[in-house]
């Protein structure tokens, strides 16, 4: 009876623990890295767009301050009334442009706000020490 009792404690824990073997272990762990790459994927794509946006921008915005700076200058310099006119047009796309790109930050900000929220349930599970 001793052993009837013994074997019945024992054997679901043996089952179990062959259910659980380093193979299928090892197939989740390989099939959690495949998901997790093809997501590291999309996003370094991802951010080198927005590098190349942030770079094309920035060059923009430097290349209209030249030129309201220069266009100034020239107006300074000649004395001209149709330099200092050109150098407020500059100027207005400058201030355009600045606008422009606080509304773009703006969406960014509030649509990454908005992705921070929980999403549905997913295969991957992290876990901290």
């Amino acid at each position: 009876m001793l052993a009837g009792v013994w074997a019945a404690l024992l054997i679901p824990s043996f089952v179990t623990s062959r259910r659980e073997a380093p193979i299928s272990t090892t197939e989740n762990f390989a099939r959690s890295t495949a998901k997790l790459a093809a997501v590291r994927a999309v996003n370094s794509e991802a951010a080198t767009s927005r590098s190349r946006s942030k770079a094309r921008r920035r060059r923009i915005l430097v290349g209209l301050a030249a030129l309201a700076i220069a266009t100034l200058g020239m107006a300074l310099y000649t004395g001209s009334w149709a330099w200092l006119s050109l150098s407020l047009v500059i100027d207005a796309l400058l201030a355009a442009y600045i606008a422009l790109l606080l509304q773009v930050k703006q969406q960014v900000r509030s649509e990454a706000a908005y992705e921070g929220e929980p999403a549905a349930q997913s295969d991957v599970k992290i876990v901290a020490g």
